[in-house]
């Protein structure tokens, strides 16, 4: 099983949405979940310094 792990940015969508929709302000994050699904991860997971993993 592969699982990724992503860091959140300081943009986020002040609404609730999923997690993609929070951060797509955010081009680092857009890549890396890009990259994420291109490697076939079976499970990602962002690593936010205020609300955790």
């Amino acid at each position: 099983m592969k699982i990724a792990l992503v860091s959140c940015t300081k943009l986020k969508a002040n609404y609730p949405c999923s997690t993609r929709e929070m951060y797509q302000e955010s081009t680092l994050f857009n890549k890396a979940v890009k990259f994420i699904e291109q490697k076939n991860y079976d499970e990602w997971y962002v690593l936010s310094a205020k609300y955790g993993l």
